[in-house]
């Protein structure tokens, strides 16, 4: 029995198409060049696995691998993958055209790196950095690199030597993490999820990369963090994911929103609620449409799902416009970075925790098992039907004590997060160092694509 009607109606709302996308196909470029795998638009069938680049082990790594790693993306100008590196404490440059390890890109102070909890049992994340990582062009022309760091720091980079600018703070207890940018006003947006209240700080970037803050947005009405940001050129507003605006910290409801976000005034000028999806994840993707990427997932009554649940799971992902009009997509489980690719009108998302992930069965957190390493998923959504093309296996690896080693040594590592190259079709994600990958020892980046 439902405790409200509403939360009846919710439920039932879940599976009926509220709003519905068109778009067209957009044509990617023929690249020319080095790049072995580069695709056209024309490649066709099912998403795989085409290679790994390999990820070097940086002097400071004291587990021998890549394992703590966060938010990825690809700056459309140069195609150059960013990755916020916690193992090798580094933002790791790749060129997303030929496939190639470009260099680790290093702070002054360093990047926090891999940070444990107290006791050393668990990776701390909200102390852990690089973390979120963006590009931006500035109005003098100038191509800047931003990274969020475990100290609530922000630090800027001139690209395209990589060379540090600027290094503020926004004003936190814990990280800053993800971020987007405002290439019409110089404006960066940055998030502390892990405060309390959590908030976002509107940074503004000048012509050589050097930052200044603009705005303090508090997300009083938050209980579970504020995640993934993007910015729109058409509404010309930042919106960002909030898991939920329900319940309370300790306990947070199955109602989450994407807060809308004026980039001048830092107002949140409207919420557009979500329902049983505690959405992370945002990509903007055709006709004013965005995918939600739902980091929990929920049973068929509506309730978080564990590995002992006596009801059914129903793993969801949420695409929704700019009215608040959403839809449900069937089949994928809890994600965190997800992406939009214009090449191919699809959504990606980097689904870490579904429940075909090994899980406890007697436990009642629903978290990835401590003991096994399993599967993860690369989901891909058709953009124009909002239908479920294709889970792709990805992977997720256990911790081993002690967990900044030495090796065999090392934390968790999960394949949580998703960019794309919109030119060549190729979508990147990380994988933790594992011997079941080829070419992923030491850690790698998984290109995937159609042959």
């Amino acid at each position: 029995m439902f405790r409200h009607d509403s939360l009846l109606n919710a439920v039932l709302r879940k599976h009926f198409r509220l709003s519905a996308a068109t778009a067209g196909v957009a044509s990617a470029l023929l690249l020319t060049g080095s790049g072995a795998w580069a695709q056209t638009s024309t490649a066709t069938g099912p998403v795989s696995l085409l290679f790994t680049i390999p990820v070097p082990v940086a002097a400071s790594n004291t587990t021998g691998g890549m394992y703590g790693f966060d938010i990825s993306w690809v700056d459309p100008v140069t195609q150059t993958y960013y990755l916020g590196d916690r193992s090798n404490a580094a933002v790791d440059a790749f060129n997303a055209n030929t496939g190639t390890f470009i260099r680790h890109i290093t702070a002054t102070p360093p990047f926090a790196g891999v940070k444990l909890n107290a006791a050393g049992t668990a990776v701390n994340n909200n102390i852990s950095g690089p973390n979120g990582v963006t590009t931006g062009l500035v109005g003098s022309g100038q191509n800047c690199l931003f990274a969020g760091d475990g100290d609530s720091r922000v630090v800027s980079f001139a690209l395209p030597s990589g060379s540090q600018v600027s290094s503020l703070s926004t004003g936190g207890l814990f990280r800053a993490d993800e971020m987007a940018f405002d290439p019409k006003d110089g404006l960066l947006i940055a998030a502390n999820n892990a405060d309390s209240p959590p908030f976002a700080t509107v940074i503004a970037v000048g012509p050589r990369c050097g930052m200044v803050i603009s705005k303090k947005i508090t997300f009083s009405f938050a209980t579970n963090g504020a995640e993934q940001a993007v910015w729109d050129p058409t509404t010309q507003r930042f919106y960002m994911s909030v898991p939920s605006i329900s319940g309370t910290t300790a306990t947070p409801g199955p109602t989450g929103a994407i807060a809308v976000i004026n980039p001048l005034t830092g107002i949140v000028e409207k919420q557009l609620p979500i329902n049983y999806c505690m959405p992370a994840g945002l990509a903007l993707g055709p006709n004013q449409t965005f995918l939600a990427g739902c980091s929990v997932v929920y049973d068929t009554l509506g309730d978080p799902w564990s590995g002992s649940d006596t009801n059914t799971a129903d793993p969801l992902q949420v695409i929704i416009d700019t009215t608040g009009a959403y839809s449900y997509v069937s089949g994928i489980g809890s994600s965190d970075e997800v992406a939009f690719n214009s090449g191919d009108n699809h959504f990606y998302t980097g689904t870490s925790n579904s429940p075909y992930s090994a899980h406890p069965v007697a436990s009642k957190t629903g978290a990835t098992s401590t003991t096994d390493q399993a599967a993860a998923i690369l989901g891909v959504i058709d953009a124009t039907s909002q239908t479920l093309d294709q889970i792709v296996p990805t992977f997720n690896v256990p911790g081993v004590m002690p967990l900044l080693g030495p090796p065999p040594g090392h934390p968790a590592g999960s394949s949580h997060s998703v960019a794309v190259n919109a030119l060549n079709n190729w979508v990147f994600v990380p994988h933790p160092a594992n011997n079941a990958i080829p070419g992923c020892l030491t850690g790698c980046i998984g290109v995937y694509g159609r042959q």
